[in-house]
């Protein structure tokens, strides 16, 4: 059995998931923190495929998770959007951009992990518009 690591994408600095999972036969630990990997800029998915790429090519069982952001498409904007107007629903396509952009992003590492013969999953709302 090779040795396993987890990499934790969308999380803060002390998140308890990358703490948690080194008690549970885990080796090693990354997050993909906004401090430490910008998912979405040029650089923080430079960076995030660089370090998922190591552990892959340390021979690494890699398992990707994500909390995905889900805010842009909670059922409440629905509600925002006819309540606040234009200047909401602007603002709102701005961040439903930016988390599709994560998304991709976070994809793009599953696949690095899923070649290198790991897993990933993650987890996002049920009733979500993103599903859509």
């Amino acid at each position: 059995m090779r040795p396993r690591a987890l990499v934790e994408c969308c999380c803060g600095p002390k998140s308890i998931v990358a703490s948690k999972s080194l008690e549970f036969n885990f080796t090693k630990a990354l997050r993909l923190t906004a401090d430490s990997h910008r998912l979405g800029t040029p650089e923080g998915n430079a960076k995030a495929e660089k370090d998922v790429s190591a552990l892959v090519r340390e021979g690494l069982d890699v398992h990707l998770w994500a909390s995905l952001p889900c805010r842009p498409w909670t059922l409440y904007t629905i509600i925002n959007s006819a309540r606040l107007g234009r200047r909401f629903r602007r603002d709102l396509a701005t961040m439903r951009k930016e988390s599709i952009t994560l998304i991709e992003e976070f994809f793009k590492l599953a696949e690095i992990v899923e070649k290198g013969g790991g897993t990933w999953s993650f987890e996002w709302p049920a009733y979500c518009l993103g599903w859509d």
